[in-house]
């Protein structure tokens, strides 16, 4: 019996890793897609006039407030 509960919270142990990653990698993605929507307008600007820019280019910008 003892070594059944030891088997059941090993995997409910496991589990519990895979939804901290889980929710870990869902809040990158949702930062990066907010990044992402934030700057692509002007991305798509900057392409459309030819200019060499990259998005951490604009982001980068974006922070030393030019």
């Amino acid at each position: 019996m003892n070594s059944l509960l030891a088997q059941m919270n090993q995997i409910n142990a496991s589990g519990t890793w895979v939804l901290v990653i889980g929710v870990v990698v869902a809040i990158l993605g949702l930062v990066l897609l907010l990044v992402a929507f934030n700057f692509l307008g002007t991305l798509i600007r900057a392409y459309l006039a030819g200019a060499k820019i990259g998005l951490f280019d604009l982001i980068r910008m974006r922070l030393l407030g030019i």
